[in-house]
């Protein structure tokens, strides 16, 4: 019953599910697209399936819509058809209409044909006006390929640009999510035919068998997928070239014997002579298996790079890593691998590059800060997807430095036996968190003992230590602890393990002069144009940090989804703390994506924990809480430090 809605009323029904409070028209309009007289409009075929479905729309005045559900068991179930239908409905807002024309633009690529504009605009059900505003999105898409988009005379489209390239594109954009072990699966399908699919797949898997090649499943994947376009490319005579220097490095490598073992049984048992691909199909697998490897060589001048690299991490972000031998082995076999990849221009794909950049904020930048160590001492050009495989180092080292046991002393004026009591309530507790390193009264604890520990847990007051400012955090508990007491501990402990900052102290780092509501640009380089003036200035940046702000946008866009950007200085020399905040009146295309709000972030990289912290408190509330489209509908300052204390 639900495929009668248009895909835009089920955006705006998923909107009102999922939504904290009331949303606007104009909020909704800029989440579906569309004016808000039109939202107005569906809006009342909206309520009646509402209404149908266990649950109320409100309307307020200059507040918006708002959802009652009477019935939440036939609105959830509503709500979880729509979903699938949501994954049904295609091409409904600008996003999935880019993606649909990239597809069908790569699709004629693959093939060598041209596309017709007339065409793609009638299957969209869009003017062809509607469709040349997308241009510039698709250039931009094809640009990190380092490809064009041309149109002729007669309206066609196609891709010009290095056969390398666009390969690459044809792999990352149609087919690097999709499951190639699915029995059937119609896109796959409608490009290569199901023979071909199922003996590339046993012709590689024997071949990788035969030499002990060891490969994950996405790299698995990925040399199928490059076969296949392989065996597409040829039909229409389009192959790579090498250089001398390429082809004797990829002659040197036990790649290229499973290259040619591939190569060999597809002749036979398709007909089809590859033989000269053999050097694309060894490049990928050098790529595949250098990610995996353990067992690298390593030199003394990696070593030193590594070095260079955690030294400059600690005097710029003051975080140690340079006695993590975990560490330090693990980057010097990961460069050793990566230099390869990047001297011969072997692109390898990180699936996880988004999840990294946003779980893993602080990580990304201490890569990026090593990227340019090695941009700048091997004179090569990095690549974000290197960039994050650098940052997977650098996390999990991270998560070793917080997994770290906190010092504690715990003063207790009860017997010994309370004493003991409490202490083995705590270590059952938090044991894995802290090291209780002293038991005692409180007139045995000495200053340097209270100076060196990172908790202190009292029964007792201890003012003195209070107003000398210890840097010891101090917890009251009771001799016998209760509920209220353990809430308490495990706020303090796991807290620590997080570093989060005070409220009052994140909301310091916002000012009204930096707030800048409705703002009019044109462009992601006409945003960061006005920000980063207004912020010099008012004398929080200067120009060094000014032209670092552009640098690293260079090196990895900010963008971070959902409409929002977090542009920041590589190094920053400021001497406080301060956040820029632009509410845009309308999207602009950042590198990947449209962005409407923009967080410009100055902050010391001696203070890199307030970094982290800020980075997540923005994320949570307003990507993963959706609290964006309320900045968007109300661009307060007062708001902005409402939700950022929350």
């Amino acid at each position: 019953m639900e495929d009668r809605l248009k895909g835009r009323e089920v955006k705006l029904l998923l909107a009102l599910a999922e939504a904290r409070g009331a949303l606007t028209s104009k909020l909704l309009s800029t989440y579906v697209e569309s004016s808000p007289h039109t939202v107005r409009n569906d809006m009342q075929e909206v309520r009646k399936w509402i209404q149908a479905n266990g649950a109320v729309l409100i309307v307020k005045p200059r507040v918006g819509y708002m959802l009652k559900v009477v019935n939440m068991e036939v609105w959830q179930a509503f709500v979880q058809r729509l979903r699938g239908l949501a994954r049904r409905k295609g091409r409904t807002s600008q996003k999935e209409r880019m993606k649909y024309i990239l597809t069908k633009i790569l699709l004629s690529a693959l093939h060598q044909k041209k596309l017709s504009q007339w065409d793609l605009a009638e299957e969209l059900f869009i003017g062809l006006t509607t469709l040349k505003n997308y241009w510039k999105e698709m250039e931009a898409a094809l640009g990190g390929y380092r490809l064009r988009l041309k149109a002729d005379r007669e309206g066609k489209i196609r891709i010009e640009g290095g056969e390398e390239k666009i390969r690459k594109a044809i792999a990352d954009m149609l087919f690097a999510n999709m499951e190639i072990s699915e029995r059937h699966n119609a896109f796959y399908d409608s490009v290569f035919s199901r023979r071909e699919i199922e003996c590339v797949k046993k012709i590689v898997l024997g071949s990788v068998m035969h030499y002990s090649f060891p490969l994950s499943d996405i790299a698995f994947h990925g040399i199928v997928i490059h076969i296949l376009i392989v065996l597409r490319r040829i039909e229409v005579k389009a192959t790579v070239e090498y250089s001398a220097e390429e082809i004797s490095f990829l002659q040197s490598t036990k790649s290229f014997l499973v290259a040619k073992d591939i190569v060999s049984k597809l002749r036979r048992q398709l007909h089809i002579d590859i033989g000269n691909e053999i050097f694309y199909i060894a490049q990928h697998l050098v790529a595949s298996e250098r990610i995996f490897a353990q067992d690298a060589s390593l030199d003394q001048e990696t070593r030193c790079l590594v070095a260079a690299i955690l030294q400059k991490i600690s005097v710029e972000y003051h975080v140690d890593f340079q006695q993590d031998e975990t560490l330090f082995t693990g980057l010097q076999i990961h460069l050793e691998a990566a230099l390869h990849r990047l001297r011969f221009n072997i692109g390898v794909r990180n699936e996880i590059l988004q999840v990294i950049k946003k779980d893993f904020p602080l990580a990304f930048e201490f890569a990026v800060i090593a990227s340019r160590i090695v941009e700048s001492k091997e004179s090569i050009k990095t690549n974000e997807n290197e960039i994050g495989f650098l940052a997977i180092h650098f996390g999990a080292a991270m998560e070793r430095m917080r997994l770290q046991k906190k010092s504690c002393v715990l003063i207790c004026d009860t017997s010994v036996t309370m004493s003991l009591l409490m202490k083995e309530t705590i270590v059952r507790h938090f044991g894995g968190y802290i090291e209780i390193t002293k038991m005692c009264h409180r007139y045995e604890l000495t200053e340097n003992e209270a100076e060196s520990m990172d908790l202190i847990i009292s029964t007792v007051p201890l003012p003195e230590m209070e107003a000398k400012k210890k840097q010891a955090r101090i917890i009251y508990v009771h001799p016998v602890i209760g509920d209220s007491d353990m809430r308490m501990l495990e706020k303090a402990i796991l807290g620590m393990q997080k570093a989060f900052l005070p409220n009052g102290q994140r909301e310091a780092f916002f000012h009204r002069e930096l707030f800048f509501p409705n703002m009019q640009a044109k462009s992601k380089e006409e945003v960061l144009g006005k920000i980063t003036l207004h912020m010099l200035e008012h004398g929080y940046i200067d120009e060094t940090i000014k032209k670092s702000i552009y640098e690293r946008e260079q090196m990895s866009s900010t963008e971070i989804g959902s409409l929002i950007a977090m542009p920041h200085a590589l190094e920053s020399g400021a001497s406080k703390p301060a956040i820029a905040v632009a509410v845009l009146n309308e999207p602009v295309l950042w590198s990947y994506e449209r962005v409407q709000v923009v967080f410009c972030l100055s902050i010391p990289k001696s203070n890199a924990r307030i970094w982290e912290d800020i980075f997540n408190r923005i994320y949570d509330y307003f990507v993963q809480g959706l609290g964006v489209r309320e900045l968007i509908d109300n661009p307060s300052f007062e708001l902005l430090l409402e939700r950022i204390a929350q």
